[in-house]
C-alpha cells in the first residue's frame, strides 16, 4: 500500500521519519485516498496543475497504488482542459512525457497569431520544437473539434496541412523532442 524505495534512501526502518519537501496540499491530496470509504476528491480544494502533477509523482515515489489511477485521471483532465498551459508547465519542469501528453490534447485555431499567443508561456526551445513539427508547409487548415464524438476520436485528431498531407497529434507528440 505505502512503501519507500529500497535503493538509495536514508530511511533504514519503518519507524524512521520520512522527510518530504512537498506542500501540505499535495500530501493531503495523495493521502486522502487511503481510506477509500471516505474518498471524495470533490471535498478537497481545487488543485493546481503543479499539485496534480506532484501528487502523481508522489504516488510513484512512495509506491502507492491506492488512487494512483484517479490521480493520473485528474492530471489528464487538467491537461485536456488547457493543453497549452500543460505544455508550458511541462516545459518549465523539463518533463517531455508530460509535454507529449499535452500535445496530443491540443486544438488549433485558424491563425498563427492565436497559436503564438497560446504558446507564449512555453519555453522558447519547446516552442521551436513544436512549431518545426507543426509547420512543414507553413499553414494549418482548421479542423473543427466539435465534430469529434468521443475521446477516441480526439486521440486520433488530425492536423490537415494545405498540401493535404496528414499527421496525427499522436505522431507529432511522439516526434516531439526539444533540445
Amino acid at each position: 500500500m505505502f512503501s519507500l524505495p529500497t535503493t538509495g534512501t536514508a530511511v533504514t526502518t519503518s519507524s524512521d521519519p520520512i522527510t518530504t519537501h512537498q506542500p501540505a496540499a499535495v500530501l493531503e491530496r495523495m493521502l486522502h485516498g487511503f481510506y477509500s470509504s471516505e474518498y471524495n476528491p470533490d471535498i478537497l480544494p481545487k488543485p493546481t496543475l503543479d499539485q496534480l502533477y506532484t501528487t502523481v509523482k508522489m504516488h510513484d515515489m512512495f509506491d502507492i497504488d491506492i488512487n494512483r489511477v484517479e490521480a493520473d485521471k485528474a492530471l489528464h483532465l487538467a491537461l485536456k482542459q488547457d493543453p497549452f498551459r500543460g505544455l508550458a508547465y511541462a516545459s518549465h519542469i523539463n518533463d517531455i512525457e508530460l509535454g507529449r501528453s499535452a500535445i496530443q490534447l491540443m486544438r488549433f485555431s485558424t491563425t498563427w497569431f492565436s497559436l503564438w499567443k497560446k504558446m507564449s508561456d512555453i519555453k522558447p526551445a519547446w516552442q521551436l520544437a513544436l512549431i518545426k513539427l507543426l509547420s512543414p508547409l507553413h499553414s494549418i487548415v482548421y479542423v473543427d473539434p466539435s465534430t469529434y464524438t468521443s475521446d477516441e476520436d480526439e486521440a486520433s485528431r488530425e492536423i490537415i496541412w494545405r498540401s493535404k498531407s496528414k499527421a496525427t497529434l499522436k505522431d507529432i507528440a511522439a516526434k516531439f523532442d526539444p533540445k
